[in-house]
């Protein structure tokens, strides 16, 4: 089921503090013995996708050697390599998501004859140049949940379908989310959404942070709500915030969180409802709404109208 673009269904920091926190709360003592680490699992996706703005192609991939450490062997970065070799698969040459990948190669090949077997040999690699990088991870949230996934899982041994219904699942156990909108591209276009409310982080910082080849491509990830630019323009004048794009730039660890609350029974992994789609339109093929209105705009206008609705609640008390 489709349900928009990456930036209709992002979520505003709030939220994704709200599902990191539910994630660490994840009590999966009913579960089956393969999923005793679901927890930590889920919140790593949470942090990777939805604070470091990955894509779900290089958390199916990441293992231990994509991780930069100082001298002290603390976590100081991630590094996204031009090109690795997919080991993930058993009984095939390259795992389901890189099959993927090579089959849409084959089909845009010039060569009417290419074959989805041609373009093996070239993943798992970014989606384009700009997306080989080395991410700084600065915040002990960060720091913590991927060594912790490292200790317990060593990487996600589940396929892309897999994926999507476990980040659904926590949708719908998290207060104040719409699990509709859940979609690993979702969480990611998050990510572009947390930092850019950050004070000094500005839009080259964001370019080189979501590896994008072009700035413009921003207009499809970055929210463009009413509520976000009230949030700008109080932080620019001095007043105070108090909204969905307030953002704690250290936020608590997952230790921390899971000590200090009660943890959230979970009787099943699997969701309740559907599993929401990708649009998998072309950027050419997006709506470019009436003359003069900018096409970032025209994506999100209805979840704008309905943000608008959703508003008063806290702009005016």
């Amino acid at each position: 089921m489709s349900r928009g673009t990456a930036a209709d269904n992002s979520f505003t920091p709030v939220e994704i503090e709200r599902l990191f926190q539910t994630a660490s709360r994840l009590d999966e003592r009913a579960l089956r013995d393969d999923l005793q680490h679901a927890s930590v699992t889920i919140a790593f996706l949470v942090y990777f996708l939805g604070y470091l703005g990955f894509r779900l192609g290089f958390a199916l991939h990441f293992t231990e050697e994509d991780v930069v450490r100082d001298a002290a062997g603390e976590i100081v970065a991630v590094n996204v390599p031009y090109h690795k070799d997919c080991h993930r698969a058993v009984d095939e040459p390259v795992c389901s998501h890189c099959r993927e990948l090579a089959k849409a190669r084959a089909r845009n090949a010039d060569d009417v004859d290419a074959e989805p077997e041609d373009f093996y040999d070239d993943y798992w690699s970014p989606k384009s140049h700009a997306g080989g990088r080395q991410i700084p991870v600065l915040q002990e949230r960060g720091r913590e949940i991927i060594e912790r996934f490292l200790e317990v899982q060593g990487e996600l041994d589940m396929v892309d379908e897999t994926v999507r219904r476990r980040l659904t699942r926590l949708a719908e156990v998290t207060e104040g989310v719409d699990p509709d909108r859940m979609m690993p591209q979702s969480l990611r276009a998050s990510a572009a959404n947390y930092w850019i409310m950050l004070e000094g982080f500005d839009n080259h910082g964001l370019k080189m942070l979501m590896g994008w080849k072009y700035l413009s491509t921003a207009q499809y990830y970055v929210s463009s709500e009413f509520a976000q630019l009230w949030h700008k323009m109080s932080t620019a004048l001095g007043m105070p915030t108090n909204g969905p794009y307030d953002v704690d730039p250290q936020p608590e660890t997952y230790a921390t969180i899971r000590e200090d609350t009660d943890l959230i029974a979970l009787d099943r992994i699997t969701p309740e409802g559907d599993v929401s789609r990708h649009s998998q339109r072309r950027d050419s093929d997006r709506r470019e709404g009436p003359p003069g209105v900018h096409p970032a705009f025209a994506s999100v206008e209805p979840r704008f109208c309905a943000e608008q609705r959703n508003t008063d609640a806290w702009v005016l008390r």
